[in-house]
């Protein structure tokens, strides 16, 4: 009922009761913190459906719990009140929730042909949410460093003016999407999986063949590390990534000093291969900006990119990944 509703009107999903919403009005509760992803703790013997199931529910959880937060606030910059780990947190359940779908769930098994059509929303929601936080971290971490080097106040007030104005159409879109038809109607499929009990007895063999694949992309990755150029760097941190997730969902089934090398290994090189990822993306930011501005002001665009190599990097420098620990 509620999807045939969802095509009709523009209804958004409400993850409270009307008693949790009277309470907090009635004793003025603030807006709570944004929350970080939990521990999923499996049961002993998870089979491989149960291990999606639980990872879907651990990771849309940790969405919920930052949307509300997120929308809650007003899109104004020039205020210091903006929490930007609602958007940051809430993008990272998002990223989880992508991993967990696919491919721990398409390994599984489980609900493949709702989770596969799934996927294409699930993207461009994660996109529109990246460019919000994207134009986070460049006024943030990397515009209050460019604006030091530029001595012409009135170039520095243009640019502070666009990059809010960038910054804000990003968080309008962002919010736009999550009040969207179409993420509607992804949380009530999602939650329509959920309220299945997982069927199955499958061991998670996919999902540790698929932990050996990523082992090995990486093992080949940091071996050319200082040849590769900044799209294989990128691919290579988003291999990165969906390893750490999936080492996540399943490290209560093994010892915590054998997943704890991996998890390390895998944080650090997401720090690394980050970084140059933000670098990119700045250099991609400027040229926007610059060609906002009106033109008599210059080769402004040479400079802040200047400015922004002058800028330090972690090194490039990672070791051999760790044993695995899933064999």
């Amino acid at each position: 009922i509620a999807l045939a509703l969802s095509v009709r009107h523009p209804l958004v999903l409400e993850n409270c009761s009307k008693a949790q919403r009277g309470n907090a009005l009635a004793r003025q509760l603030p807006t709570p913190a944004p929350v970080k992803a939990t521990d999923l703790l499996l049961p002993g013997g998870a089979c491989a459906q149960t291990i999606a199931h639980n990872a879907i529910a651990n990771c849309l959880a940790q969405w919920q719990a930052n949307q509300d937060g997120y929308l809650a606030q007003a899109i104004d910059f020039k205020t210091s009140d903006h929490d930007t780990e609602y958007l940051h947190q809430l993008r990272v359940g998002v990223r989880r929730l992508r991993v967990a779908c696919d491919p721990l769930a398409r390994g599984a098994a489980w609900q493949t042909e709702t989770l596969t059509a799934l996927k294409k929303p699930l993207r461009q929601l994660g996109q529109q949410l990246g460019d919000a936080r994207d134009w986070d971290v460049f006024a943030e971490e990397t515009w209050p460093l460019l604006s030091e080097t530029i001595t012409d106040s009135g170039l520095r007030m243009v640019l502070q003016e666009e990059i809010q104005l960038q910054r804000s159409l990003a968080h309008l879109q962002a919010h736009a999407a999550l009040c969207g038809r179409a993420t509607q109607q992804l949380l009530l499929q999602l939650s329509r999986c959920l309220s299945q009990t997982p069927a199955g007895t499958t061991p998670p063999t996919a999902l540790y063949q698929q932990l050996d694949d990523y082992a090995q992309e990486l093992k080949q990755g940091v071996h050319d590390l200082h040849h590769l150029k900044p799209e294989p760097l990128h691919a290579l941190r988003i291999t990165a990534k969906k390893m750490r997730y999936l080492t996540e969902f399943i490290t209560s089934r093994h010892a915590t000093a054998d997943v704890e090398p991996w998890l390390k290994w895998l944080k650090k090189a997401q720090e690394v291969l980050g970084a140059r990822n933000d670098r990119t993306t700045a250099q991609t930011q400027i040229t926007q900006l610059c060609s906002a501005i009106p033109p008599h002001y210059g080769k402004v665009r040479r400079a802040l990119r200047s400015a922004l190599k002058t800028q330090p990097l972690p090194e490039l420098n990672m070791s051999a990944p760790p044993e695995a620990y899933w064999r």
